[in-house]
């Protein structure tokens, strides 16, 4: 424009263009987000992924929630253990309304082992290999590989405590698996404190929360997309029983009228008994079928009465 207007003057009338000011736009915050967002989309479309705003969505009411949730809960957050530590809450009993009382529930620490002895021998976890199983079972002194490899009998107590076993976890560390080794001792200490007897509360936490920070290892429950069927290589059922589990177990020490009770008492194996029995005593083919229904429902009756009996004691 500059040589235009010089090229006028010097052969021309003189005549010079001005140039219209223009006044920038200011854009609008909605546009400044909604290009920010298209441009963050893995996918070049017009408009924003639903995906992108469900996790939009979620990240902006999970403080909320999260403060929802710990309000409703009969414990702090931070639940403070006696000559422990604190620790933070990922569970609390359901409240039954009939009742009126606090109703702990949690998957038997039987089952929680027996489960995860197949899961490291079969897939392992996150950072924890199955071949430090696999080579430990070439010693056949240690543990045979019909244990590890074929997983027999993988509801068998003494196969999974014999997979996490001390010999097991000495070979590791001779193998150069610390990682495996270190989780063994972990696991092995946590089925202690939930099974053994002679041993102190203050210890039994200590054990329990070494095991819960295990599980928590690198899980941010902030961050979304939330996680699938699998959190840090446990299955969801799993990684939610070790939580909910060694959280009711401390937990039930303040919710006890004594202050105490046994560790042993607070399981599933109950139930499956009783189920066991009913088969076993109440549907037997008999001839007299009509006695046979009799005699389950008396059963049923006599186990419920007693099992309220039991929790109006502890709580």
């Amino acid at each position: 424009m500059e040589k235009v207007n010089a090229i006028s003057t010097l052969l021309g009338t003189g005549q010079q263009i001005v140039a219209e000011k223009t006044v920038k736009k200011i854009v609008t915050l909605k546009e400044i987000a909604s290009r920010s967002l298209k441009a963050a989309s893995r996918v070049n479309v017009k408009a924003v992924p639903k995906q992108l705003l469900n996790v939009l969505y979620a990240t902006l009411i999970f403080p909320g929630e999260h403060q929802d949730w710990c309000s409703n809960s009969p414990f702090s957050k931070e639940l403070f253990i006696e000559n422990v530590g604190s620790t933070e809450i990922f569970s609390y009993p359901a409240y039954n309304d009939n009742r009126e009382k606090m109703e702990p529930m949690c998957v038997d620490a039987h089952h929680l082992l027996v489960n995860l002895r197949v899961k490291v021998c079969k897939d392992g976890l996150r950072m924890i290999k199955k071949d430090a199983w696999h080579a430990v079972a070439e010693n056949r002194d240690i543990i045979s590989k019909s244990l590890v490899i074929d997983l027999i009998d993988k509801q068998n107590n003494a196969y999974a405590l014999k997979t996490f076993s001390i010999e097991v976890e000495t070979e590791m560390m001779k193998l150069g698996y610390h990682n495996e080794a270190e989780f063994c001792n972990t696991v092995r200490n946590w089925y202690e404190a939930e099974d053994s007897p002679g041993i102190s509360a203050s210890e039994r936490a200590l054990r329990r929360l070494r095991m819960k920070q295990l599980v928590l290892t690198g899980v941010d429950f902030g961050t979304y997309p939330p996680y699938g069927m699998f959190i840090n290589g446990f299955s969801r059922v799993s990684f939610e029983g070790f939580l909910q589990k060694i959280d009711t177990n401390i937990q039930l020490y303040a919710l006890c009228s004594t202050k105490t009770y046994n560790q042993r008492s607070i399981s599933s194996l109950a139930n499956e008994s009783f189920s066991g029995n009913l088969v076993f005593f109440g549907g037997g083919g008999g001839k007299n079928k009509n006695f046979d229904r009799k005699y389950q429902f008396n059963l049923y009756f006599e186990f419920r009465i007693s099992l309220q009996n039991f929790s109006e004691y502890l709580f």
